[in-house]
């Protein structure tokens, strides 16, 4: 953005951020919302025509004017909701959840694929935290928002749920805890034993999605070190990766790791059967 706004551009992105985070946080109503994105659609149209004309145009005032501006008008009415249905998790839960990890009293673990949360890009990267299982969505900068999260006891909610009551969990953490979970995420790297109990989690639930399972084998396998390709390099079968690893790496694998391998046997066959390339990019 400041590329093609010039001098404005960190103000103008500064400026959205605030905006949307307002909103999320529910401190400003949906019209408050347009009000102010409309006023920096017209301010940021005028930052770029100053740039593809060559002019010099100082927006500052007219910037640090817009969340007066907004914060101005009517703000939301309390919201009087329902009881939570006893199969859904509360906003609250995911909220202590995200701050036990901030605080250090627990540790969120990587599920793979992609090997890094830094390669999470537009999708749900899933971590496994204390028995939960929280999927977030990234975006360029960092989290966006809470995908879903299912707790130990399998009650799960997702995003519609969280909106449709207090708001999305991670929009309701202050800005600080926002850009220190970013930071906090953007170090982690997948963990093998997450990514095999979400091998196994899957394997197990009849409707599971096993292409992306089938990513999950393939992922796991890189952790663990198994060969991608043979000695002439031609990419091997997830079936003949996991064979190999089996035999000839079990001092890298665990009972655990042994067992979760006997029991994605038969995804493997299907996979071979469907000449599915066993590495993963």
């Amino acid at each position: 953005m400041e590329d093609g706004y010039g001098p404005a551009g960190p103000a103008l992105t500064l400026l959205y951020r605030r905006l949307d985070a307002e909103w999320r946080r529910r401190r400003i109503t949906a019209e408050a919302f347009k009000v102010g994105t409309a006023r920096w659609r017209d301010l940021a149209s005028a930052a770029a025509d100053a740039v593809r004309d060559g002019r010099g145009v100082d927006l500052r005032a007219e910037i640090e004017g817009v969340m007066p501006l907004v914060l101005a008008l009517p703000r939301p009415a309390a919201a009087v909701l329902p009881p939570l249905p006893s199969d859904r998790v509360a906003v609250a839960e995911v909220l202590d959840l995200l701050r036990r990890i901030l605080a250090g009293r627990s540790d969120a673990r990587m599920v793979a694929p992609p090997l890094l949360w830094s390669d999470v890009w537009h999708e749900a990267g899933e971590l496994r935290i204390d028995g939960w299982t929280l999927r977030l969505s990234a975006r360029e900068g960092g989290i966006s928002y809470t995908v879903e999260a299912v707790a130990p006891d399998g009650r799960r909610s997702d995003q519609e749920t969280f909106e449709a009551r207090e708001g999305d969990p991670f929009a309701l953490l202050s800005d600080g805890e926002q850009e220190l979970l970013d930071a906090m995420f953007a170090r982690l790297e997948a963990d093998p034993d997450a990514t095999r109990e979400a091998i196994l989690a899957a394997v197990a639930d009849p409707g599971g999605d096993r292409r992306r399972t089938r990513e999950r084998v393939a992922a796991w396998l890189t952790l663990k070190g198994a060969a991608a390709s043979d000695a002439a390099g031609i990419p091997l079968r997830l079936q003949d990766r996991a064979r190999r690893l089996a035999a000839d790496g079990r001092d890298r694998l665990s009972g655990a790791d042994l067992e979760m391998l006997w029991e994605v046997e038969d995804l493997l066959a299907e996979a071979a059967r469907e000449a599915v390339p066993g590495a993963i990019s």
